[in-house]
């Protein structure tokens, strides 16, 4: 007796990161009521490819510090805010694995710098996985998987 072989028809899902949100010591900026003054700690990504069942896809991420002092990043998380394509469910077709911090990253004031110029190697970097499952993903197939970016921080002494 035969299993049935699982087909998935789902073609390449585009990854957009979508958002940029900062908490943290560090990231206490004043704006207006009206246009808020951008995150003095900011995290940008940029995923290294498109995604299919059982597929794991590297985030480059870039760190910016708007601060005019030091900082330490002592935290960066990458969550999954939304699909563009109804009924393709997020809990149930998406993970995320985090990067995990070797030690609090410095960021000099008013820099950015990637994950790869921080001595992060591409193994190391978070990573947006489509799981592979037994149901049929099809309403998956050309979805947008919509990132959200969040990083916590303190200043540097």
């Amino acid at each position: 007796m035969s299993t049935p072989r699982r087909l998935h028809r789902c073609a390449a899902v585009l990854v957009i990161g979508a958002a940029c949100t900062t908490i943290g010591a560090a990231a206490a900026a004043a704006g207006s009521a009206h246009h808020p003054a951008p995150p003095a700690l900011g995290v940008a990504g940029r995923p290294a490819g498109l995604l299919a069942p059982g597929r794991a896809v590297p985030i480059e991420l870039a760190l910016t510090n708007r601060r005019r002092f030091a900082v330490r990043v002592t935290r960066v998380v990458v969550s999954i805010g939304r699909t563009s394509v109804r009924g393709c469910g997020l809990r149930s077709n998406f993970r995320v694995r985090q990067l995990r911090l070797r030690r609090p990253i410095g960021l000099r004031p008013r820099s950015t710098r990637t994950l790869a110029q921080l001595g992060y190697g591409r193994v190391l970097w978070p990573r947006l996985v489509m799981l592979d499952t037994a149901a049929n993903q099809d309403a998956c197939a050309d979805a947008r998987v919509h990132l959200v970016y969040s990083a916590a921080g303190r200043r540097a002494r």
